[in-house]
């Protein structure tokens, strides 16, 4: 018997959609720890150097404590504004495209494909197309 070698056609690794990923998320990690976490882990080991009474001193100072009511102050008034402004925005947005889900959930989607009565409708105010009813609006 004669032994034949085969020879197997190379796998070529399918091109990846973002060449260079591996280098890059190293690169982007080793930014993020001398940039945050090396400073950030110096913080948290400076605190345990300090005795309790010295510790609350630091945190509970008037320039401090005044820095937090800033803080908080800014996000509660920030929150506020956001659900103020952003909750109607929301209504107007979502409702419509509730509705439209509803009254299409009354009938078979294929019903709508073979008809053609569901199409994208263009709602200006959100900028993005939403399911609807044929209504020629």
């Amino acid at each position: 018997m004669s032994s034949v070698a085969t020879v197997q056609p190379a796998r070529r690794t399918p091109k990846r959609v973002l060449p260079g990923f591996k280098l890059t998320l190293g690169y982007a990690i080793f930014c993020l720890s001398l940039i945050v976490l090396i400073p950030l882990s110096a913080l948290v080991f400076k605190t345990f150097t300090l005795s309790r009474e010295q510790f609350w001193a630091a945190v509970a100072s008037p320039r401090v404590v005044a820095s937090y009511q800033l803080t908080f102050g800014a996000s509660l008034i920030a929150a506020l504004v956001n659900a103020i402004f952003g909750l109607p925005f929301v209504v107007r947005t979502v409702q419509p495209v509730l509705q439209d889900a509803d009254d299409l959930g009354n009938h078979t989607a294929d019903h709508h494909r073979q008809t053609g009565t569901v199409r994208l409708r263009w709602r200006p105010w959100c900028g993005v197309p939403a399911a609807g009813r044929f209504s020629g609006t």
